[in-house]
């Protein structure tokens, strides 16, 4: 998750510029100029730190849950993800060989089309979870 810290980050920076701009139009000695300059950094810096520790706090709970899942009876519960997997990318080829193989109604294609972006969000939320997790605890254990 360190693009999302890479966003509030260069929002931050953004945020400090352009407060600093507006500080130089309406603030008329330098020191004043400073001050408030500084102030509005720690601000904004407390502001990213927190976030950050937001983000953080919400990577430790995915874990958790990972561990929990995986030190459970459950065969469901230690399978969810591969199913999930292989789930969606039956259901995104059953799809395209609907859409492309079989004499549609254009009112059944237009039903089909409906479905496409959110068959699109859950496949490619799925993939990037099942793998980018894979890699990051691959990594972590070493």
């Amino acid at each position: 998750m360190s693009w999302l810290k890479s966003i509030f980050s260069k929002g931050a920076s953004t945020l400090v510029d352009s407060l600093g701009g507006a500080i130089d139009s309406l603030v008329t000695s330098d020191e004043e100029k400073l001050i408030l300059k500084n102030e509005m950094e720690k601000i904004v810096n407390a502001n990213v730190a927190e976030n950050n520790r937001h983000l953080e706090a919400a990577e430790n709970q995915i874990t958790e849950r990972h561990k929990t899942d995986m030190a459970s009876d459950s065969w469901l519960s230690k399978n969810i993800r591969p199913l999930c997997l292989a789930v969606l990318t039956s259901f995104t080829i059953l799809f395209i060989w609907i859409t492309t193989y079989s004499d549609l109604t254009p009112t059944q294609f237009a039903t089909l089309q409906e479905w496409k972006p959110l068959l699109v969000t859950l496949l490619t939320t799925t993939y990037i979870f099942y793998f980018g997790g894979r890699t990051v605890e691959k990594r972590s254990k070493k």
